[in-house]
């Protein structure tokens, strides 16, 4: 079986160049050269990048390029698939470098350590950002594979959401690598920020931060900023002001209605859950239930990634200036900014954030159960298997605030409920016995 030596790198495409920056990690599968060549004669190499998609022919050569440099004694693996499989390490060198010519200085890293004294520690808090899952959410209408769960909900705004003025902006805002520019979620300054507020402080972002923020979140996948974007590196003050009009209108017509609740609740429970967790097990069981990602070790918290991402530092000191930690239902693991040294915040998969997809509508209350607590009172009971707030609970009976709370005190006083306050919301879950009943 004979390959394709791999091309070497042109002297007119240097190392350096963001041309020359390698998906990693790449995966090698074979193609026949020919519909009739027999694959176990004569194959050539194709490279592939993680999605299945060709890895052009300038990120190849950097392969080449980093066996000859870093005497890394590269030799093909066999990957799952019966391809040839490169490991990260093998990709690339530890301490490769985006260029800084394009704006940014990046270097490929696999891990971000946070490093936290006791007054850190114990400042540390949590907060939620409806402007985040704002953004975030954007991820769903190019990648909704990812987010399952989500996925009745906004199959339901489709036709809502091509309607909207800002559409084509608020598209572009989502790199191909589902990250978002950093301006866009500005940390949370209270655990429940309003939404209006935090568009004004979107609106305030320093000018002079909106271009390298773009290129960082761009340039290393895409390689460009996209158009409707990069038309505003002239006048980022109307780019801002562009973006906040088209998020409060998808705000407004997409998610506030139905979806926003419902995420509000799953958000709130996840909230009641994590003190609950800090206050049994201390900052060791909090950390270790908070996100596969994530490691404690040593007054040091760590983000592991599976493959290298294009991060401004590694390291990052939180010096008294606080860690917040912020759940969202659109991720799949911790994650932070592309550059949190300013402002320390850590963002992760919120508990429960799979029941999004269950019980849209009420269950039917079986007859045993609707003959012992009533109709009403048996569907409530059925739908409190996760957290939830009487507003989220009318919302999804249908019925009003009051007749849901005379139910809920009424199932409370028979211990079938436990209810836990967070702020100003008392949220409502289902007890060991009335666990019991619904089976």
């Amino acid at each position: 079986m004979s390959t394709r030596r791999l091309p070497q790198r042109s002297a007119a495409r240097p190392a350096g160049t963001l041309a020359a920056i390698p998906h990693s990690p790449a995966i090698v599968s074979p193609r026949p050269t020919r519909p009739t060549a027999m694959p176990a004669t004569r194959v050539k190499y194709r490279a592939l990048t993680v999605m299945n998609r060709p890895v052009p022919k300038v990120l190849t050569s950097t392969i080449q390029d980093s066996r000859r440099t870093t005497g890394s004694g590269w030799r093909p693996r066999r990957g799952a698939a019966g391809g040839l499989a490169l490991t990260a390490a093998e990709v690339m060198a530890p301490a490769q470098r985006l260029p800084a010519g394009a704006g940014t200085d990046l270097a490929w890293c696999s891990m971000i350590r946070f490093r936290l004294g006791l007054a850190d520690l114990a400042s540390t808090s949590f907060a939620c950002s409806a402007l985040q899952e704002a953004v975030l959410s954007l991820r769903m209408w190019e990648h909704p594979g990812h987010y399952v769960e989500q996925t009745p909900w906004f199959r339901g705004m489709r036709q809502d959401f091509d309607a909207l003025e800002g559409r084509g902006l608020l598209l572009s805002l989502v790199a191909s690598n589902r990250f978002t520019p950093d301006f866009l979620t500005p940390r949370p300054t209270t655990v429940w920020p309003d939404f209006q507020d935090e568009l004004a402080a979107l609106v305030a972002t320093p000018a002079a931060a909106v271009r390298p923020d773009l290129e960082r979140a761009f340039l290393p996948h895409d390689r460009v900023v996209p158009a409707p974007l990069a038309y505003g590196f002239e006048d980022p003050a109307g780019l801002l002001g562009r973006i906040a009009d088209a998020l409060a209108e998808y705000w407004d017509r997409c998610l506030a209605p139905a979806w926003w609740p419902r995420a509000r609740s799953v958000l709130q429970a996840d909230l009641v859950y994590r003190a609950r967790m800090l206050a049994e097990g201390g900052a060791d069981a909090l950390f270790a239930d908070l996100a596969h990602r994530l490691h404690w070790r040593d007054g040091e918290l760590s983000i592991h990634w599976e493959r290298p991402l294009a991060l401004p530092r590694d390291e990052i000191d939180v010096d008294g200036r606080g860690l917040v930690l912020v759940p969202t239902c659109f991720a799949r693991g911790a994650s932070t900014y592309i550059d949190p040294g300013e402002t320390p915040v850590i963002t992760y998969p919120a508990r429960g954030r799979a029941t999004m997809a269950e019980n849209l509508h009420p269950p039917p209350a079986g007859p045993a159960l609707a003959r012992l607590l009533g109709g009403p009172r048996a569907r409530l009971l059925l739908l409190l298997d996760e957290p939830s707030s009487t507003t989220e609970l009318a919302r999804r009976l249908g019925v009003t605030a009051g007749a849901v709370s005379q139910h809920l005190r009424v199932l409370h006083d028979a211990r079938l409920l436990n209810r836990a306050r967070h702020g100003r919301v008392v949220l409502y879950a289902r007890s060991a016995l009335g666990d019991s009943l619904c089976r």
